[in-house]
């Protein structure tokens, strides 16, 4: 199976030995499949596939960018996306998560509660096999605030109720940030320390501590594209 990536920012500078945007994501999925294949299109940079069909699944990665801001190379992506619903499985997350959702129907805002960052608890709703509770490391202000018609929502917390979903068959999404590593969140949260504020901050650093369900979220969301795959296969 190959995985487009669909890379919607670049990491600081100073922070390239961690990896951009897409790199995270390799190491991440392969923790489910290791012989998953990856091409990388710098979506933030107009670079987007000339066809749904150049992968078996597509990804999109978070951002530094607003959705409801709309920088000048996200109607270009939200073409493609449309383009490509009913070809391929999506997955999208954190501004992946807000994309598909504002394109799909849906409404993205600015949160009132602020920075959700470090590692955040979720309620799972009986889709993510072997979790009935998620903790995964999250770092986002915007939040989806009206899902997309069609979408289930998978896992909610009170500071994010809509922070996973499914959209119709053929598309997922989840807010918080799976693929991260602990050692380039403390980065991010320390990085932030001034907007979000001295209590937000070392709350966050503190969560670190805390054991993290990338390993079920990455099954979750390779076995998403792998039935997507077997039912079109069928079907045809």
């Amino acid at each position: 199976m190959i995985i487009g990536i669909l890379e919607c920012w670049t990491n600081r500078p100073e922070w390239m030995e961690h990896g951009d945007f897409a790199d995270w994501f390799m190491p991440f999925l392969r923790k489910a499949d290791p012989s998953l294949t990856f091409r990388v299109y710098h979506a933030h940079q107009r670079d987007l596939p000339t066809s749904a069909l150049e992968c078996d699944c597509w990804l999109i990665t978070g951002s530094a960018a607003s959705v409801h801001e709309n920088p000048d190379w996200q109607a270009p992506l939200a073409d493609f996306l449309r383009q490509t619903r009913g070809h391929r499985p999506i997955i999208g997350v954190c501004y992946g998560h807000q994309l598909l959702h504002a394109v799909f129907g849906g409404r993205v805002e600015r949160s009132d509660k602020g920075w959700g960052v470090g590692v955040h608890r979720y309620d799972v709703h009986g889709a993510i096999k072997g979790l009935e509770t998620m903790r995964i490391l999250a770092s986002h202000q915007d939040q989806v605030v009206e899902a997309a018609p069609g979408s289930q929502i998978l896992a909610s917390s009170d500071f994010c109720p809509i922070a996973a979903t499914r959209i119709g068959d053929d598309v997922i999404s989840i807010q918080p940030h799976p693929e991260l590593t602990k050692d380039l969140a403390k980065l991010v949260v320390m990085s932030r320390s001034e907007v979000q504020g001295d209590v937000v901050t070392d709350q966050a650093l503190e969560s670190l501590t805390q054991p993290i369900d990338d390993l079920a979220v990455a099954h979750w969301m390779v076995d998403f594209a792998k039935a997507y795959q077997q039912f079109k296969a069928e079907a045809c």
